[in-house]
């Protein structure tokens, strides 16, 4: 299996895309994410969230582990977060 096969595979199943890198650029993983319809969860630091997720317009922020742990739960049960 080649390592695209996997990576669509994955990204196939997940229902939730959590960026964990600080002060990225730009992450092109958030914006595959997106294309995929998948709800993205960033850190509030670099391009990620403020050119992609635009600041929360088009995904979720975090600035620490406890706030991961109460934005996914939400995301996975539909509830408004």
């Amino acid at each position: 299996m080649s390592v695209g096969t996997l990576y669509n595979e994955v990204m196939d199943r997940a229902r939730v895309f959590l960026h964990a890198t600080i002060n990225e650029h730009w992450g092109i993983a958030v914006a595959e994410a997106m294309a995929r319809g998948l709800p993205v969860v960033v850190h509030k630091s670099g391009g990620t969230w403020s050119d992609i997720a635009e600041e929360g317009k088009y995904g979720l922020g975090y600035r620490g582990a406890e706030e991961v742990f109460e934005v996914i739960p939400g995301l996975l049960t539909n509830q408004k977060v």
